[in-house]
């Protein structure tokens, strides 16, 4: 980003409650990564993901998730992925 001008910056991280309480978050990592075209960090329960994007450039995006402890089971990234998810992961301390 620094050969293009584009500087840095904070982005927000989104927290994600169950029951009233903080039960996870996303987190951007990256934009611009060799390979890919965007990078989210997905932490929910004792699960680690990522989250990114392999489309092609300028092609419509092709979000796909991976749990961080096994990156070569790429799943496509969706609604349905996501609730699966958000359903099934054990809490922290579980």
């Amino acid at each position: 980003m620094r050969k293009f001008g584009v500087p840095s910056r904070e982005l927000p991280i989104l927290t994600l409650m169950h029951e009233g309480r903080p039960a996870g978050y996303v987190e951007p990592r990256g934009l611009w990564i060799i390979g890919l075209n965007g990078r989210l960090d997905l932490h929910y329960g004792a699960a680690q993901y990522i989250v990114f994007d392999e489309a092609e450039n300028f092609a419509p995006p092709d979000w796909r998730i991976t749990l961080l402890q096994d990156r070569t089971n790429r799943d496509r990234f969706d609604r349905d992925k996501l609730l699966s998810i958000l359903e099934h992961a054990p809490t922290a301390g579980n």
